[in-house]
Formats: C-alpha cells, sequence, structure tokens
C-alpha cells in the first residue's frame, strides 16, 4: 500500500498516467477511489496524484482538531515528498476549501487552481435550502444507517435524478467503493469542524494564479452561485456551470468537465 510521510501523518496517495503533474484532493469523508469517473479522463493528458485526505480512506485519522490550512500543509508535504516542485491543482467540494488554502500558503507550488463545487466559508457561504440543509447537519445519521444506506441516501443528493435513472450501475459502483473504507466518526467530525471553520473570502483576492471555479446548475449540496461568487473575488478567474449536473459533476459529467479543465488548462499557459 503506497504511504508517504506528510510530518505527522501518513498519507495513502496513488499516480496514474504521464503528463504535467495534476493533484487531486477530495472531498469530506471520500478517499481517492471516489475518482473513479474523473481519473481515467484527466490522466490522458495528466500525470494525476490522488490521495486520501487525514481522517479518511487508507491515510492516518489522528483524533485531534483539524483545519483547512493543516489539510492544506499535507497536501504541501505530499508533493513535497514525491519530488513534485509544482502541479496543476484540482479540489471538489471540501478538497475545493483545501485548494484554496493551497493556493494562498503555497502559491509556488500551483501552475493552475480548479475549484469545484465548494465554497469560501463563512457569512459569504450560499447554503442550500433548508431540507438539504437539515440532511448535511443530521450528525446522527452514521449512527442509525449502515455504511451501504448512508452511501446510497448521499447518491441521491450528489447528483441529478436523471442520470441516476439512466446509470444506475454507477450509483452502485459509487456505493461500493464508498462503503471499501468507511470513513470513523471522528474522522468524519473532525473534517467536518474543518469545513465548519473555513473561511477564504477576504484572502480570495490574493490569489494571482490561473484559476476555475466549476459545479453543476443543478447543484442541491453546494449553490452553483458559490463558485461564481469564488472566481469573481480571484484577479482574472473565471466561472463555469455545468447544465444538467449537480454537485456530482466529477461522476455525471466526468467528459465534460474534463474537457472544460484541460481546454482551461491550455489557454491559461
Amino acid at each position: 500500500m503506497p504511504l508517504i510521510n506528510a510530518g505527522d501523518v501518513n498519507l495513502y496517495y496513488e499516480v496514474s498516467g504521464e503528463g504535467p503533474p495534476r493533484l487531486l484532493i477530495n472531498g469530506y469523508g471520500d478517499h481517492t477511489g471516489h475518482w473513479f469517473c474523473m481519473q481515467p479522463v484527466l490522466k490522458r493528458c495528466f500525470k494525476v496524484i490522488a490521495f486520501d485526505n487525514r481522517g479518511a480512506g487508507r491515510s492516518d485519522k489522528p483524533d485531534l482538531p483539524y483545519t483547512m490550512k493543516m489539510l492544506a500543509g499535507d497536501a504541501a508535504a505530499l508533493l513535497d515528498s514525491l519530488g513534485i516542485a509544482q502541479a496543476h491543482v484540482f479540489g471538489v467540494s471540501m478538497g475545493g476549501m483545501v485548494a484554496q488554502e493551497l493556493a494562498l500558503g503555497f502559491p509556488q507550488k500551483i501552475n493552475s487552481l480548479v475549484l469545484g463545487c465548494t465554497i469560501p466559508g463563512g457569512v459569504n457561504t450560499i447554503y442550500p435550502d433548508p431540507e438539504v440543509l437539515a440532511f448535511l447537519l443530521d450528525g446522527e445519521r452514521s449512527k442509525r444507517l449502515m455504511p451501504a444506506e448512508l452511501a446510497r441516501e448521499m447518491w441521491t443528493y450528489t447528483c441529478t435524478a436523471a442520470f441516476r435513472q439512466a446509470y444506475p450501475e454507477v450509483g452502485e459502483e459509487y456505493v461500493r467503493i464508498t462503503t471499501m473504507f468507511p470513513a470513523p466518526q471522528h474522522g468524519l467530525q473532525r473534517q467536518g469542524d474543518a469545513i465548519a471553520s473555513h473561511d477564504t473570502y477576504d484572502r480570495l483576492s490574493d490569489i494571482k494564479l490561473p484559476a476555475l471555479a466549476i459545479a453543476g446548475a443543478e447543484d442541491r449540496l453546494v449553490p452553483p452561485q458559490n463558485s461564481q461568487n469564488l472566481a469573481a473575488r480571484m484577479p482574472g478567474a473565471k466561472a463555469m456551470i455545468l447544465e444538467n449536473a449537480g454537485h456530482g459533476f466529477f461522476y455525471e459529467a466526468a467528459e465534460r468537465a474534463g474537457a472544460i479543465i484541460t481546454d482551461f488548462l491550455l489557454s491559461s499557459s
């Protein structure tokens, strides 16, 4: 099992493809397997580095306070340990928050920045409707439900109904992968605390890197207006909202997103 030391934690990682390095940063509770639709697309043009954040997957899961700066420091240490001086960074959801802090704290390590379905944090975040927010804040679900039940419930919020009906096999693969390495309760809590304290809004203007904020137009978990607001705060950044896609655009619109991300890189080089 490929593990690499990143200071006070060992991180699980995978490398695939050839080309300029692209670092993928997972969302809340996810692990490298959750890139199963996006990774094959990106590795056609990039050397793709995926890893498990502390608290999830096969990385260490210390039970102590986490912050986005800490998680960004883990990502930077991973790149250093792999001998990668600079990488194109793509983070989704919580991973997009980590990517923001990585860009702010370690701009010299980043060639370009893609922020997927994520938020600036703090009072400037646009939240989902009350029913969805209640679902997200229900910390007792993981105690009531088995891992497969949790995964199936999350899938209904992750992708559009049309996609779920047309491609049920993708949902089954999502459930299978999610239940392979379910994050422990304390790992979820610590990552959740990092999300709750995340706030980069007033510092986003310091990100001078080529940046793309991308989201699905039908995202029920993170309203796409957050991506537009992120792009508006970063000099020279642009926003791309994908029609007929939800929070899991990297599942249901992997080919479209991959083409947009590749074109963005080429146009910003």
